[in-house]
């Protein structure tokens, strides 16, 4: 016994200590044989006995492990105080780092092909070094080898690399270093790690989080390792390396040695084939997508085909570039959440650091996820929807704070309850930034999920990727890739394909089987051979299952049932839990933990195992899944019960804290397979409880059953306790018929039962339904369990709601007032509220809508108050209460995006978009239309998503966004047309109809418009009938098919003849004006489209309104009217530039264009209307009313060439004044100067007409006026602004210049600015007035708040001194009466002062409050 310090360790002579690191203490020491030797005592903190057990055993195996380049562990043990030590020799050298400083290029290379040489060595026997540092890489004086690598140089070097301390501790790149979710270590973690070794031994430490870039790696790092290490740090535009196998070839020079036994350890090694990287790629690609949407990815494949390598690929490549990913499988359709636990689970950790305030307002979630017990049920969610919700909820929030990736094998494996819960996340993924991948094989799939995965996969928004067999070219590649062989010949790899059909796996076996067999082999020079004789056996046995056999010959006993033990537990385990197997002496020769360590070495090296790094840590699974079916199929039945047994006995002999739900489930598939009925009788009613506790109804009514099965005789009481939970667990999964069946067979009186009896009747729609309730109802107050007296008073009052309103307002009412739960109270009055608004009761259904409010405000529950929310604006609609809707729908944003009723959402959503649209608010209604349309996909209900994706389709063409908007209608389409609602599919035809014109495609216009029509027709929508008869009309004027345009117009006019709806008359008069102007008959055309427009403008429908404008320009332009047109189209321009509809905004710049073109020839009078139009855009962007009167000025004279310009303005009482005069420096002028022609403003004012004097000097009418001859004037021109029949005023220009005279052309564009100008004036007057309308009524609601606070003062003053003052009127009466003594005046009087003097005081004190 030697010591050093407090340390003891038997058969070691401790000396020295070496060094104190991160990872452990290291002594100097002679063991028991006088060797010096190193004694490292590891001081890492181990996250869980996995850790702990898994470096011992790692440990135990580097023991038998001989390698040159390998450090070999002499010795394993445990301090007195259970720190694991052990010892090595002791090296004499340096570290690699000062080594690689002292040595040239190719020195570096020899030594560093030492190092992967050794790594690579110890990768391919089944774990990873995880503490790659200079320390842990020696270099000493020797004459290396040259390992499982030739080369054309020289091999020689004077120095022998010693590679120590291979996964004593976790990989390094497994610890948070600031993710949500830790990094599973693979051979990147060690490759990255000894690229960032090379680095700094050549170039200085790099900062802490800092990587180089490659420009400082060439400055630095010599050729040829240059391109080696910026690979290794992934830096290189070339991919990462994945293997240390990849870094050796990297070094062009060298080429792996070839012989069977090399080729059969690369055999453990994933390869991808060619397509296989092109679909990793492809994930890479919508990845970096992920950062700002999520997306939900399925693969799908058969056993063999290549899923997992792919996902593996895609996960390490995605976790070395920085993302955060976490990887798990299914195992059991029994274990409701297996994936997500682990998911939770990863992610808690990660929370606590980064964000503990989301981990805390989630943990009610959490709690539920991992079903713990004895949780209160007002704060956890007491649906299977809520859960969901409140799960995508929390994965939502957690995506961003950082990106997630969350890959799930072999999800037909999994429960229905966790495929539910895909189906509601991919339904929401597009808000996530989550990465979701699932594989599954179909031919695996359970009938009873066959639904789920029809649903799942069917819809919009999940990319599928579907793995094939290879075919011969990708075989070819496949093998020689896989056996390190770029000559592997093509005639033997034909052998391989057809015996394999391109199935990965079959083909990878086959090389195994024929490597063994010795019909394939490798010689000298690297030639291949084949025996086709011997291979005649191997390929006979043709499929993979038939392998199996020949796979596992040979094995060790205890081998074979190691992977048995594994196959039982779902083909993966813990490490933890197979120490705990390895103890049943009944299973294995030997019990020690170094046995087991052997046990699994072996399988590792013989490709038969694997350990898999997951979500919830590593587990050792088996190298694939059909061995786990095939090993338990050969074996026989008693030993398979046995194995079984022994299994359930080592898992059941601990007891763990926290969440067992996975072990739960786990112990009982393991009893119920076993042969000990007792051990099943006390493991399922655990699982049952488990699988409840995370609303796992379809799981918990199957360990139910196989309880109720199990129940002995004699046990009527228990038997009929479990029939009653199937009965609710029927309910529970939507199955009333079955469990009313149940409860009908249960004999008892309890009230819970006959509260189920009577909820399933209901639900059922049971002609017996009234009469349990009734016989239930009065025993309401006697059920304990809260959540199911809550149901029953609702089915209660569901019941009387569609029977009896009046006795469900009477009951609700009486039950809210006489009930503690405010959950119940809240439904109860909203029931009431409303029966009451059916029956027009409004001040009733108000106030129990307000009572609603309140307590659902005191109940904390976000469902409930946005429930009562959504009714307050049901209500306010029915109420006609425009402006409470308005702020209703505003201010229950946040309590509805709080809740998770989805369908409460999806309701408000719905009121939402439409009160929007109505408010013109474009990208409000595509948010909450966009939300509706979430809402809906994941309720599932699809003829409303239907509906939902109809009108987000033609909000979106509304606001020009025509691919997205296209996209939409189409699929609104297909989801109506599943569900064969033929209103939506006609109306989206119509859409589409108008998609194909865009794209100049009439005759599939024409098909679509027609089928629109007959749809329509069958169902008889007269708006969209209308629509698609103009459509058609004007697609056959279009033609030329005058005759056929008629005979649409004549059924319009049918159809509107006798419609008190203008709107829809607006179709007709449109198609008729398209008639009249295809005929020239402009007159009657412009007449129609007049009418319609008035229309528009009286019913307030201002996108139709300036469509119709752009109809009517086109009229217009047929006219000649080219000024008429170009006004209309700008009206219309400003109106889509408003809300920014691409479409039309489009449509009128080519009209623009088209007119453009026609007026290029008329020079001058082109430039001015041009110039015109762009002075109405920008007047009628103006709307203060000063700041426009100088721009009309301004313009008046730019327009006409005047000198001068006045703004005269009528005031209320029909007198005319200046209001602003300006030259053409635009320089004010005083109203001191405004002298004008009262003669010519007298005219325009009362003929409301253009005034217009070319030339005073001529005109006989004018020129012997007072007023223009005292002020020398030459050319006038005055206008009146009036808007309708209302004139607001003058503009008047003049000019005294002699040789100026204003012509024709400067009086029509003056008349045209007159017209702007009056609308924008206008248009700004009614906004200045809006704005103090608004002002007056905040000063008035301030001055009736005044006022009603005086009164209320008043009011409890007059309170205060009633009683004093009726005192002093008393007294005073009694003196008047004369019934006084004179002896009892003096005290009257005094009693009367003091009153007054206390009245006296309230005055004062109230005056000064």
């Amino acid at each position: 016994m030697s010591e050093h310090g407090d340390l003891r360790i038997a058969g070691l002579e401790i000396s020295d200590i070496l060094g104190i690191g991160e990872t452990g203490i290291t002594y100097r020491a002679k063991d028991a044989q006088d060797r010096d030797v190193v004694l490292k005592v590891l001081r890492w903190d181990y996250t869980n006995q996995d850790e702990r057990l898994q470096a011992e055993l790692t440990l135990y195996r580097l023991t038998e492990l001989a390698h040159p380049n390998l450090v070999q562990v002499y010795e394993v043990g445990t301090t007195e105080v259970g720190k694991i030590w052990y010892t090595r020799p002791f090296i004499q050298g340096d570290s690699l780092d000062v080594i690689l400083q002292q040595v040239d290029a190719v020195g570096a290379q020899m030594l560093l092909l030492q190092v992967v040489d050794a790594i690579d060595f110890v990768h391919r026997n089944g774990f990873l070094h995880g503490n790659i540092h200079p320390e842990n890489i020696m270099v000493a004086k020797g004459n290396p080898k040259g390992g499982q690598w030739e080369t054309s140089r020289s091999f020689e070097t004077p120095f022998i690399v010693k590679v120590c301390d291979f996964g004593a501790v976790p990989p390094r790149e497994s610890l948070r270093n600031g993710g949500l979710l830790p990094k599973d270590p693979s051979e990147r973690t060690d490759i990255a790690a000894l690229g960032k070794l090379v680095y700094e031994a050549y170039a200085g430490k790099l900062e802490e989080g800092m990587k180089p870039d490659l420009a400082t790696i060439r400055s630095h790092i010599p050729e040829p390792l240059t391109m080696v290490v910026a690979r290794m740090l992934g830096l290189s535009q070339d991919e990462p390396f994945r293997s240390f196998q990849q870094i050796a070839l990297g070094f062009s020079d060298l080429q792996p040695k070839l012989s069977s036994e090399a080729c059969m350890e690369r055999l453990s090694k994933n390869v991808l084939v060619q397509k296989d990287s092109e679909r990793r790629s492809f994930l890479m690609d919508m990845l970096a997508d992920s950062q700002t949407k999520g997306h939900f990815v399925v693969i799908e494949g058969e056993e063999g085909s290549g899923k997992s390598v792919l996902v593996k690929e895609f996960a390490s490549l995605a976790q070395f570039l920085g993302h955060q990913v976490s990887i798990s499988s299914c195992t059991s359709r029994f274990n409701p959440f297996e994936p997500l636990i682990r998911f939770i689970g990863d992610l808690e950790g990660g929370l606590a650091t980064l964000n503990p305030v989301l981990l805390k307002n989630y943990q009610h979630i959490i709690d539920r996820v991992k079903g713990f017990s004895g949780l209160d049920a007002e704060k956890i969610p007491s649906t299977t929807s809520e859960l969901f919700e409140g799960i995508q909820s929390f994965l939502t929030e957690v995506s961003h704070i950082q990106p997630l990736v969350l890959i799930i094998e072999n999800i037909e494996s999994s429960s229905a309850h966790m495929l539910g819960l895909l189906k509601h996340l991919q339904s929401g993924i597009s808000d996530t930034k989550m990465f979701l991948v699932a594989t599954y094989a179909p031919t695996k799939v359970r009938g009873d999920t066959q639904p789920i995965f029809d649903s799942l996969f069917g819809v919009d928004g999940v990319t599928r990727i579907q793995m094939g067999p290879l075919d011969y070219n990708e075989t070819i590649s496949y093998l020689r890739s896989l056996l390190a062989s770029p000559d592997f010949p093509e005639q033997i790899a034909m052998y391989f394909f057809e015996s394999s059909q391109g199935n990965i796996l079959r083909a990878k076996e086959l090389v195994k089987l024929s490597l063994v067999d010795g019909s394939l082999s490798i010689g000298a020079g690297g030639r291949w051979s084949f025996n086709e004789r011997k291979f005649a056996e191997t390929k006979r046995i043709g499929e993979t299952r038939l392998l199996i056999p020949k796979i596992i010959e040979g094995l060790d006993v205890d081998e074979l049932t190691l992977l048995k033990c594994i196959a039982v537990l779902g083909g993966k385990s813990k490490l933890v839990d197979l120490v705990k197997i390895s103890k049943s002496a009944k299973l294995f020769k030997s019990t020690e933990a170094r046995h087991l360590s052997k046990l699994i070495f072996s399988l590792l090296s013989k490709g038969l195992m694997k350990r898999k790094f997951e979500a919830g840590g590593s587990f050792w699974s088996l190298s694939h899944g059909i061995y786990a079916e095939m090993l338990l199929q050969t074996t026989q039945v008693g030993l398979r019960k046995d194995i079984y047994d022994a299994v359930y006995q080592a898992l059941s002999s601990s007891v763990e804290d926290g969440c067992n739900v996975e072990r739960d489930t786990k112990l009982a598939q393991l009893a119920l397979k076993g042969s000990d009925p007792v051990a099943a009788f006390k493991s399922v009613p655990q699982a049952f409880s488990a699988c409840m506790r995370q609303f796992a109804l379809n799981e918990a009514k199957f360990y139910l059953s196989k309880l109720i099965q199990m129940i002995p005789d004699g046990e009527g009481e228990y038997h009929q306790n479990c029939v009653e939970k199937l009965a609710f667990c029927d309910l529970g999964i939507m199955a009333p018929q079955e469990a009313l069946d149940r409860f009908e067979r249960i004999d008892s009186l309890a009230p819970r039962i006959k509260a189920g009896k009577a909820i399933s009747a209901v639900m059922s729609k049971s002609h017996k339904a009234g009469h349990y309730l009734q016989e239930t109802v009065p025993f309401i107050d006697e059920i304990p369990d809260k959540i199911l007296a809550r149901s029953l008073v609702l089915s209660y009052l569901n019941f009387l709601y569609e029977n009896d309103p009046p006795s469900a307002i009477s009951f609700s009412i009486n039950r809210a007032v006489t009930t503690d739960d405010l959950f119940l109270k809240v439904s109860c009055l909203l029931v009431a509220s409303r029966l009451q608004t059916a029956m027009a009761d409004f001040d009733s259904a108000e106030t129990s809508c307000t009572d609603a409010v309140k307590f659902a405000s005191q109940s904390g529950d976000a469902n409930l108050q946005a429930k009562v929310a959504l009714w307050q604006i049901q209500l306010a609609q029915m109420k006609g209460e425009n402006e409470k809707i308005a702020r209703l729908i505003r201010k229950s944003a946040g309590l509805i995006n709080a809740s998770w009723d989805i369908k409460t959402k999806a309701e408000y959503y719905k009121l939402a978009s439409n009160f929007f649209i109505n408010e013109k608010e474009v990208d409000n209604a595509l948010s909450h239309l966009r939300m509706w349309v979430w809402a809906q996909t994941k309720i599932g209900n699809s003829k409303e998503l239907a509906r939902a994706l109809f009108e987000l389709g033609v909000a979106l063409d509304a606001k020009g966004l025509i691919k997205e908007a296209q996209t939409t209608i189409e699929r609104s389409r297909r989801v109506a047309e599943e569900i064969s609602d033929q209103q939506t599919v006609g109306r989206a035809l119509v859409y589409t109809g108008d998609y194909y014109l865009l794209s100049n495609l009439a005759d599939q216009a024409l098909v679509s418009f027609e089928r629109a029509e007959k749809i329509l027709g069958d169902v008889q929508d007269k708006e969209y009938l209308c629509k698609v008869y103009e459509k058609l009309g004007k697609m056959w004027l279009s033609s030329s098919e005058i005759e056929r345009a008629r005979k649409y117009a004549k059924l319009l006019k049918d159809l509107v003849q006798d419609s008190s709806n203008q709107v829809q008359e607006t179709t007709y008069l449109k198609l008729s004006g398209a008639l009249a102007a295809f005929q020239e008959k402009f007159e009657k055309a412009e007449e129609c489209y007049l009418k319609a427009q008035d229309i528009f403008e009286r019913q307030k429908i201002w996108r139709e309104l300036n469509l119709l404008k752009i109809e009517l320009a086109d009229i217009f332009v047929k006219q000649g009217e080219y000024f008429r047109a170009l006004t209309k189209l700008s009206e219309a321009r400003l109106y889509f530039e408003e809300q920014g509809s691409g479409k039309e905004i489009k449509r009128i710049r080519n009209a623009e264009l088209s007119i453009d073109k026609e007026l290029g020839k008329y020079g001058e009078d082109y430039r001015n209307l041009r110039m015109l139009l762009e002075i109405s855009k920008a007047l009628s962007q103006i709307e203060d009313v000063d700041e426009l009167l100088p721009m009309i000025v301004d313009m008046a004279i730019k327009v006409s060439g005047a000198e001068r310009g006045f703004v005269m303005l009528l005031t209320p009482s029909g007198k005319l004044e200046f209001s602003i005069g300006r030259n053409q420096k635009k320089e004010d002028l005083t109203k001191e100067r405004f002298d004008f022609s009262t003669t010519v403003t007298d005219i325009a004012l009362s003929e409301r007409k253009l005034v217009c004097i070319t030339d005073t000097a001529t005109d006989e009418k004018f020129r012997a006026k007072e007023s223009i001859v005292g002020l020398s004037l030459r050319s006038i021109m005055c206008a009146p602004l009036h808007v309708g029949d209302d004139v607001l005023g003058l503009i008047y220009v003049d000019s005294q210049v002699p040789t100026f005279y204003f012509s024709r052309k400067n009086a029509e564009f003056f008349e045209a600015l007159c017209s702007h100008a009056a609308i924008a004036l206008h248009q700004a007057r009614l906004h200045h007035q809006s704005i103090e309308d608004v002002r007056l009524f905040e000063e008035n609601r301030a001055t009736r708040e005044l006022e009603k606070q005086k009164k209320e003062f008043v009011f409890k003053f007059f309170e205060k001194i009633s009683g004093p003052m009726n005192q002093v009127y008393d007294i005073l009466d009694k003196i008047a009466g004369n019934i006084v003594h004179t002896e009892d005046l003096t005290a009257l009087s005094n009693q009367a002062k003091n009153n007054i003097v206390l009245i006296k005081d309230m005055i004062d004190q109230s005056m000064k409050s």
